[in-house]
């Protein structure tokens, strides 16, 4: 993935590269990663392939951040779902704050509030028993989350940006960038009008990276 390689493109530039980046600021962010599904909602969704990718825009105020970001996944229904196949999205809140451990290595413990929504298409069906009933409704419902994670920043050239090579020039201006490793765990309900209530908890790792004015 075309994201996964440029992050670790800039991970070279981070450790060849100069300062720790330690500043204020607006950032954007990009990761991929792997969800499992655990508790009650394992019998309604299949974790076999639940690729995660999020993104997120937040702001950095000395050690704290604060984000909003989206994350989305496929689901493929088992149990009383089996042959279905949903998309979820997720769209959340997060504070995190940030631990420098030595130069431009940092940890940081994350936490925040979350809505989960899994549309259905025409004609989705469940199983209650020998009969199939029709799923006329989304499911949806809130959730918290917290995670922790390391991560190495750092400046890199802008340049780099357009064409990974050019993270190494050296000339142009520089940006605060940082690559991550992250872990963490949600909670939520989900509610259909139309279907059963189902609790679940998804934990996921990612892979990611952030770029802006700081973080």
């Amino acid at each position: 993935m075309r994201t996964t390689i440029s992050a670790l493109i800039t991970v070279l530039a981070l450790t060849l590269g100069a300062a720790t980046a330690w500043a204020d600021g607006w950032y954007f962010g990009e990761a991929v990663g792997h969800t499992t599904i655990d508790g009650e909602m394992a019998s309604y969704f299949d974790d076999s392939y639940d690729v995660a990718v999020r993104i997120a825009v937040g702001r950095q105020i000395g050690h704290w951040t604060i984000d909003a970001y989206l994350q989305v996944m496929d689901l493929e229904g088992a149990g009383l779902f089996d042959g279905v196949d949903f998309s979820a999205a997720t769209v959340g809140l997060d504070a995190r704050y940030i631990m420098p451990v030595a130069g431009p290595l940092q940890v940081y413990l994350r936490g925040g509030l979350n809505k989960m929504s899994v549309p259905t298409v025409d004609g989705t069906e469940y199983a209650r028993g020998d009969v199939r009933v029709p799923l006329r409704d989304d499911y949806e419902g809130r959730g918290i989350n917290y995670g922790a994670g390391v991560r190495l920043s750092g400046k890199v050239r802008a340049l780099g940006l357009l064409w990974w090579p050019l993270f190494f020039l050296n000339r142009g201006p520089k940006v605060n960038a940082s690559l991550y490793l992250d872990t963490s765990r949600q909670f939520v309900r989900l509610h259909n009008p139309s279907g059963p209530t189902i609790d679940g908890t998804l934990s996921t790792w990612t892979i990611g990276f952030s770029i802006g004015g700081g973080f």
